[in-house]
């Protein structure tokens, strides 16, 4: 693939040219369609209304909203002007929302009445005084009220911007100028903003459709959040920059309508996180409807490997990859290729994209390991411009060559295949013996009433310390914490068996699917004597 040096409304506008009349999005809760060219307009529109406020080339605007169809409009509105977007999960907390605004030092904020809670917000943001920027904030639903805008109105206020003005803002813009700041998850800490520019996440894109050869006769089931990397890049972005159709099932991830919508919509190809396939597959009634699935990708954390034999074995999704990515990276790094066989997309994530290099070296030293031996995962090409306002952590993050150290543990094969093992702060260690959780995992994954299985570790100490397992079991079976124990035995070796198994109704997880192991840690020492132990 050649590397296209273009901005996101220029690499956008080649789809509208190519295909003005093609449904480009579809939301079916919200019932609305747009085509191509109607996104181009109403993005042009929002792009003139942002204008109208003052906000333009280098000013942050936060975006806080659920899946709606004006969701990526906004987005492309915002990029033709190089006004980056700064996108928020719907469900933050005015205080972190808070927090977001004044630390990406934003000028307006834009979302549903729901979402951004503007008295709350208000309070929240007295905190920071003459440190928050924040101007405006523009209400999606309904209209706007007191100091607040309503979306109409901002499109209506941009009608005084002429098409000169808002082309030469455009022509402007360079791609490599930063059209993104997206929020790290803050799994250890406040969260970090993460500056992406027009040229890694259209290459990304790109790339990802390529490999999977996904092209405009697609239909994308998007259900992921789309204030995510993997919904808003790797699953919106990257469908309409190729002229594919986005179907958004529903504002927020419901199996129930991702069912309906692959029985009524003509789906072709389904994006998701592990647990998510699993709620999925856990309500639908038949198999028959997934017949026009044959592509997809399987991402956001490892996906066990009793699933993805389900999803293409059981199933029928032949073309569905495993892949590796991260904000950091302007989404995807590896990535398998649909023609691969079954066993490489259960024990690898893929080869690296184009533009993308990838390599694994011992993480004290920096020296690189040999095939088949662990260690950390460096990628280099296409990656963020930095951390914002966060020198020091660039620094500590990309070395003086340009690779990015993921913190993430692993190993490549002969052919060049990535295993990811999991992350560096995640590793157990017991006494003199390391446990990574996914192995322990995988095993699980086997028994035949488990269908989800997560590891943690507890403090412990005589050995530092210990090993946890809990699972949930498949709908209509039971299983007991004494089974599990009998099971490991047989499955894994003694210096890695669990200390401690329970069985739970649910697991705590990020909106895009992600366990949050320090919950678990949470919650264990609430009930570590109901649970068995070795």
């Amino acid at each position: 693939m050649q590397l296209v040096y273009e901005t996101i409304p220029q690499a956008f506008l080649s789809q509208v040219k190519l295909s003005p009349s093609k449904q480009a999005i579809l939301n079916l809760e919200a019932g609305r369609a747009y085509t191509y060219k109607e996104v181009l307009e109403e993005a042009d529109e929002v792009a003139r209304g942002f204008l109208s406020l003052g906000v333009g080339p280098g000013d942050k605007v936060c975006l806080v909203a659920p899946n709606l169809p004006e969701w990526m409009i906004i987005w492309l509105g915002l990029s033709k002007i190089g006004a980056p977007c700064v996108p928020v999960d719907p469900n933050t907390s005015p205080e972190d929302l808070a927090f977001i605004i004044t630390d990406s030092e934003a000028i307006a904020v834009i979302g549903t009445e729901e979402s951004i809670r503007p008295q709350e917000l208000g309070k929240a943001l007295e905190i920071y005084g003459d440190t928050n920027f924040l101007r405006q904030v523009i209400i999606l639903n309904g209209e706007g009220f007191g100091n607040l805008l309503g979306y109409s109105e901002l499109k209506a206020r941009g009608k005084k911007i002429s098409d000169a003005q808002l082309e030469a803002i455009s022509r402007s813009i360079s791609p490599e100028d930063p059209v993104a700041l997206m929020y790290t998850s803050g799994t250890t800490g406040r969260p970090k903003g993460v500056m992406l520019d027009h040229l890694g996440l259209v290459n990304k894109s790109l790339a990802s459709m390529e490999r999977q050869g996904m092209n405009k006769e697609d239909r994308f089931c998007l259900f992921f959040p789309l204030f995510h990397m993997f919904g808003n890049t790797c699953i919106a972005l990257s469908g309409l920059l190729i002229g594919a159709t986005l179907v958004i099932p529903s504002n927020a991830f419901n199996p129930d309508a991702v069912e309906e919508a692959l029985i009524t919509q003509g789906i072709t190809a389904i994006f998701g996180s592990p647990s998510m396939f699993i709620s999925i597959l856990e309500k639908a009634n038949t198999m028959r409807h997934w017949q026009r699935v044959k592509k997809g990708t399987v991402g956001g954390t490892n996906c066990p490997a009793e699933l993805m034999r389900k999803l293409v074995q059981d199933v029928g999704i032949q073309g569905l990859v495993t892949a590796y990515g991260i904000t950091e990276a302007s989404s995807w790094i590896t990535m398998a290729h649909p023609s691969d066989p079954l066993f490489k997309k259960i024990e690898t994530v893929g080869k690296s994209l184009p533009y993308c290099e990838v390599k694994v070296v011992e993480s004290a030293t920096g020296e690189d390991m040999k095939v088949g031996s662990r260690g950390e995962i460096l990628t280099k090409g296409l990656i963020m411009k930095g951390y914002f306002k966060r020198p020091q952590a660039t620094k500590e993050a990309v070395d003086l060559e340009g690779w990015f150290h993921t913190g993430d543990l692993g190993y490549m094969d002969q052919e060049g295949y990535l295993r990811v093992t999991g992350r560096i702060k995640e590793v157990i260690r017991r006494s003199a013996t390391e446990i990574v959780f996914q192995e322990i995992e995988d095993a699980f994954y086997g028994h035949p009433k488990v269908i989800e299985a997560y590891a943690f570790g507890t403090p412990d100490p005589q050995k530092g310390q210990e090993l946890v397992i809990w699972v949930r079991s498949k709908e209509g079976e039971e299983i007991t914490p004494e089974e599990l124990y009998t099971y490991a035995k047989e499955k894994l070796p003694q210096d890695k068996l669990p200390k401690f198994y329970g069985v739970v109704q649910e697991f705590p997880k990020t909106k895009s699917g992600k366990i949050q192991r320090f919950r678990l840690q949470e919650a264990f020492n609430q009930v570590e004597s109901k649970c068995f132990s070795e």
